[in-house]
């Protein structure tokens, strides 16, 4: 059974130039800068940028996160592509009954609404985020 997809979100793409990789895409390709959310579990300068329905989030590489140990799995150093799903928990049951190691899972709410996400590998070793938006009142 296919993992049922709302769409393909974002891809991020981690730097040692920041600066120069965000004019790369802007200035020579034309993706829009768009507003970076407030996120309280990235320490690191990042942009995002966005073309039609796709966003590339660029973040400056930095050699730890705040309160990980260094060779902990970090998502926000990970390359990764990210889809939406429908349905997280059935998302989550399919991978793990296709044999699929989950590496991380979390839940990030904002007051707002929450995203359930987790992180695995395709059999190439790219890293791929399944995650849903959860909204007060139910799923967006």
């Amino acid at each position: 059974m296919a993992i049922k997809l709302r769409g393909f979100r974002h891809v991020l793409i981690p730097t040692d130039h920041l600066d120069a990789t965000r004019d790369f895409y802007v200035k020579l390709l034309g993706l829009k800068p768009m507003p970076v959310p407030i996120m309280n579990n990235v320490d690191a300068p990042l942009d995002w940028l966005k073309s039609g329905d796709v966003e590339l989030h660029i973040v400056q590489k930095t050699p730890v996160r705040r309160n990980r140990p260094p060779d902990a799995f970090n998502t926000t150093m990970q390359p990764h592509i990210a889809f939406e799903v429908e349905d997280f928990v059935v998302a989550r049951d399919t991978l793990i009954r296709e044999g699929h190691e989950i590496l991380q899972e979390s839940p990030i709410r904002d007051g707002v609404s929450e995203r359930k996400q987790l992180w695995f590998k395709d059999p190439s070793g790219m890293v791929v985020e399944l995650y849903e938006e959860v909204h007060d009142g139910g799923p967006s």
